[in-house]
């Protein structure tokens, strides 16, 4: 996986963590049933899914979640959609500082009379 295909699902992530979060805590959601609030995260990813908003590397990620939605409690689906998205963060940071370290590293090679500073 590429940090551009990384990318685009920690911004899905980000986005569905927010309508859920968003589902949670509004006056209307707070006196919804559960299963209103699954129906209306269902519609939402497949309104996202129709209109491929996050790309084609997103898809499984939406499959996936529509699957979850129908055995998870929406407050653990949120716990849970946190922490996917928290995880796509760090490991995306993870791979631009190493693509930069190994940008630095390629160009010192090609210029070994230059001396790099960090």
């Amino acid at each position: 996986m590429n940090i551009k295909q990384l990318s685009d699902i920690h911004n899905f992530y980000t986005h569905f963590l927010a309508k859920i979060t968003f589902i949670q805590t509004t006056r209307r959601a707070l006196s919804d049933n559960e299963q209103d609030k699954k129906s209306e995260l269902a519609e939402w990813l497949n309104q996202h899914k129709a209109d491929k908003t996050f790309g084609e590397n997103v898809r499984h990620e939406i499959f996936h979640m529509l699957e979850l939605i129908e055995d998870t409690p929406v407050n653990l689906l949120e716990n849970k959609v946190a922490t996917l998205e928290r995880n796509c963060e760090i490991i995306c940071n993870k791979m631009k500082e190493e693509n930069f370290i190994n940008k630095i590293s390629i160009r010192s090679q090609t210029r070994p009379n230059v001396m790099l500073q960090l």
